[in-house]
């Protein structure tokens, strides 16, 4: 079986192995696929997760066994489960620390989605108000006609 880290390895070897990613222009129209792809993100990652704790909207559009995978400055990884990311936005919510407004407000500006069958991986610039905070890199799988996020990979801008 497949694991979710070989499929991020898989799924960012093959967007640069000569498969051109689709960049998002004003004047090429996103396929079905990217636009069920954005809204997944949007509706689960940035809306559900992060700017409000929402527990259905993240259970939709995260496969159960995501992981977000990160790096310490010693260069070991880490991992963390949507079961435990999920757990720790809704205690945020309890406490009345969501949902973000104003200079809190996550959004998001997608550089690309580039898809291959049923794999697919998106360059998100995450914001956090007006800041660049982060550039994510999110991989998702199509199960059962549904796009699912299954991965994501990421850098701190400073």
């Amino acid at each position: 079986m497949r694991t979710i880290f070989s499929a991020l390895i898989a799924a960012v070897f093959f967007a640069s192995c000569g498969n051109k990613p689709i960049e998002k222009s004003e004047s090429e129209d996103p396929t079905p696929d990217q636009l069920a792809i954005e809204q997944v993100i949007q509706d689960g990652y940035i809306s559900g997760l992060q700017n409000e704790g929402d527990s259905v909207k993240i259970d939709q559009n995260f496969h159960s066994q995501f992981e977000m995978i990160g790096h310490a400055d010693d260069g070991s990884l880490w991992k963390r489960s949507i079961a435990q990311w999920r757990q720790g936005q809704i205690e945020r919510r309890n406490r009345g620390e969501l949902p973000n407004e104003g200079e809190k407000l996550i959004t998001g500006d997608f550089e690309f989605i580039d898809v291959t069958q049923d794999v697919a991986v998106a360059k998100l610039h995450y914001y956090q108000g007006e800041r660049l905070a982060y550039t994510d890199l999110i991989s998702l799988y199509k199960i059962n006609g549904e796009w699912r996020i299954v991965s994501k990979v990421f850098t701190t801008i400073e």
